[in-house]
């Protein structure tokens, strides 16, 4: 009987020591279960926390690129030679390594306009071109403010093929551009032409003056004040609306420093063709886009704002200085 009692005591000893160890066990898991889901849970808000500041942090990012824009323009002084060329190179620099471009000629036979263009960095200073039958290269200064063309033509030269191996000089305001890609583009909305009615003619207020409107292709505008070049599109047999086209040449207007921001689709002025001899010239003054304002609204040939059109006279003097 004693021996029976015995062997429960140590069964009951054995299976407390049991039980005691399966609680340890269990509190052991328990604390270790609170530990890691704390853990994870700051986890969670950490990526949580992260996941709402991200798209903050993106969308302060700036992604305008710098757009700068390059002239080349030339008229033959021989008064019986029709000869008049310009072209036009507009450069997004995306960065260092990679830019995207279009061009624009214009002679006195065609009007040129290419679909944007892209090209990447081979050498110093020298980006090749992609995906054009014609022009290959393009070839930079140190500086960036002189650019050639390094073509490769056909067979067959055209009337519009791009010019080659002439310097290009930098022309427009150098920044950052915050304009949306539509109005960076809207250039392209607005069908330019060749007035046959005013070509190779000059028009003033006074013809001894030098103080002028001189048309070819489109127009130059040039007074003491400030000197312009310009597009024109027809509205009627008689009417016709002037377009600002880049750039401003000296002299430049101090006070007309957001040059880039000059619309090109809002007309800047119109002319009325309907008596021999002389034009009504009528000034809007040029279209900020950024700021949505008219700018320089002082008639150029006055230098005052003129609520109604003032009357150019037809200088017949043969060729325009400067020209």
């Amino acid at each position: 009987m004693d021996k029976i009692k015995k062997l429960r005591k140590i069964k009951l000893k054995i299976m407390s020591i049991f039980i005691n160890r399966i609680i340890i066990i269990c509190i052991a898991v328990c604390l270790f279960s609170c530990k890691t889901n704390t853990k994870e849970k700051k986890e969670g808000d950490k990526v949580e926390s992260n996941s709402l500041l991200s798209p903050k942090v993106f969308s302060e990012k700036k992604t305008d690129t710098e757009s700068v824009t390059y002239l080349y323009s030339r008229t033959l002084e021989d008064e019986d030679d029709e000869e008049y060329t310009m072209q036009e190179l507009k450069i997004q620099w995306n960065d260092s390594l990679h830019i995207k471009f279009k061009i624009a000629m214009e002679n006195t036979m065609c009007i040129m306009n290419e679909q944007e263009l892209e090209a990447s960095l081979i050498t110093k200073n020298t980006y090749q071109v992609k995906n054009h039958p014609i022009i290959k290269q393009l070839k930079f200064d140190d500086n960036k403010d002189e650019v050639k063309l390094i073509c490769k033509y056909g067979k067959y030269e055209g009337e519009c093929d791009p010019m080659d191996n002439i310097i290009m000089r930098k022309a427009s305001f150098k920044g950052k551009s915050e304009l949306k890609k539509e109005e960076l583009g809207e250039e392209e909305k607005i069908t330019y032409e060749t007035i046959y009615e005013l070509k190779k003619k000059k028009y003033s207020t006074d013809c001894t003056s030098d103080d002028f409107a001189f048309f070819l292709v489109g127009g130059q505008f040039k007074t003491k004040d400030i000197f312009f070049n310009s597009r024109l599109t027809r509205i009627n047999d008689t009417e016709y609306y002037i377009y600002f086209s880049p750039p401003l040449l000296d002299p430049i207007p101090s006070d007309l420093k957001d040059v880039a921001s000059f619309s090109l689709n809002k007309p800047i002025g119109k002319i009325i063709n309907n008596m021999e001899g002389e034009l009504q010239f009528e000034w809007y003054g040029f279209y900020n886009r950024r700021t949505k304002e008219r700018e320089y609204k002082q008639n150029p040939f006055t230098n005052k704002i003129e609520n109604s059109s003032i009357l150019l006279k037809w200088c017949d003097i043969g060729n325009v200085d400067g020209f």
